[in-house]
C-alpha cells in the first residue's frame, strides 16, 4: 500500500494529518509521493495515524525482524526530562539558553523559555538527540535538527527546520 492509501484507509484527510504532523497539506502531499525518506519521517507519519513502524528483512529462506530502529529512544529520553530544566542546541541565545520541557507526545515537545516564559513547540521528529547533564554542561541538552530564531517583530521564539525555509511559531 502507498502512504496515501494507508492514510485514507485509516480515515484521515490529508489536511487533518498534516495538522497533526505540524506541516502544511502540500508538504504532506509531496511526502506521500516520495520514493525515499528517512525512517524517522516514515515513523512519524505512521505514529500520527495511531500505528507503529516495524521493519523486516526478507530473504529467500527467512524473514528477520530488525530491532533497534523503533525510534522510541528519543521520545523516552524526552519524557524523562518533562518538568525539568534543559538547554536547546543549536540556539543563538547562549546567554539565556534555559528551558523547561513542559510536555511531550509522539509528535510535539513543548518547551518553556524560563527567561521570558514563552512557549516553543518543536516536532519530535526534529529532535536529533538528548544528552544528559554531565561534564561540560550542568543541564541536559536537547539537540535539534534545525535551529531557533528570535522574531523581534512577533516577540517570540520560532523553530526553523533544517530542511525547509518555513517557520514554526512558538
Amino acid at each position: 500500500m502507498t502512504l496515501e492509501e494507508i492514510r485514507i484507509k485509516q480515515g484521515f484527510k490529508q489536511v487533518e494529518l498534516a495538522g497533526i504532523l505540524r506541516m502544511n497539506q502540500s508538504g504532506l502531499s509531496k511526502l506521500e509521493r516520495r520514493s525515499d525518506m528517512y525512517l524517522s519521517m516514515l515513523r512519524s507519519l505512521i505514529q500520527a495515524m495511531g500505528g507503529h513502524l516495524e521493519l523486516r528483512a526478507v530473504f529467500p529462506n527467512e524473514i528477520i525482524e530488525i530491532a533497534g530502529l523503533e525510534g522510541s529512544g528519543i521520545i523516552s529520553d524526552l519524557r524523562e526530562l518533562v518538568h525539568q530544566r534543559c538547554q536547546i542546541q543549536p540556539n543563538p541565545d547562549l546567554e539565556y539558553n534555559d528551558f523547561r520541557l513542559e510536555s511531550v507526545d509522539e509528535s510535539i515537545a513543548t518547551f518553556q523559555k524560563l527567561s521570558n516564559q514563552q512557549f516553543l513547540d518543536v516536532p519530535t521528529r526534529r529532535v536529533a538527540e538528548v544528552l544528559p547533564a554531565g561534564i561540560g554542561t550542568q543541564l541536559p541538552v536537547v539537540i535539534l535538527k534545525g535551529s531557533l530564531a528570535w522574531s523581534a517583530q512577533k516577540r517570540l521564539w520560532q523553530f526553523r527546520p533544517s530542511d525547509s525555509g518555513t517557520l514554526r511559531t512558538a
